[in-house]
């Protein structure tokens, strides 16, 4: 079952992440079978608020166990400590639901699944 990792950054030295950030962090990704779903700084907001830097990165792992392997190698915590001075982040790594549990028992559907 496929997990994904979801992270939302707000890039304080576009130089530093661009090139040592990126590049290392790919790599990692990478080495753990994960592929990126999304990436980008045109973001929505729709609660809260962002900062004028921020950007979204959507990833899927083949696993809950591969996307946490990822985040504890040490190919990506060298990436993470560059990260770490050149960006604010918020992490979370979600295992993808079994479509019984969701509200509806059924997938496709968004408005089965988010509550008004």
């Amino acid at each position: 079952m496929s997990a994904f990792v979801f992270a939302e950054l707000a890039v304080t030295d576009k130089a530093m992440y661009r090139d040592e950030y990126v590049p290392r962090a790919t790599r990692a990704v990478a080495a753990f079978g994960g592929k990126f779903v999304g990436t980008g700084r045109r973001v929505a907001f729709h609660i809260g608020m962002a900062s004028p830097s921020s950007r979204a990165v959507l990833i899927e792992f083949p696993s809950f166990e591969m996307a946490n392997a990822f985040y504890e190698s040490s190919a990506y915590r060298e990436a993470s400590s560059i990260r770490e001075r050149c960006a604010t982040t918020f992490k979370y790594v979600i295992l993808d639901a079994d479509a019984d549990a969701l509200p509806g028992g059924q997938g496709g559907d968004a408005s089965q699944k988010i509550a008004p």
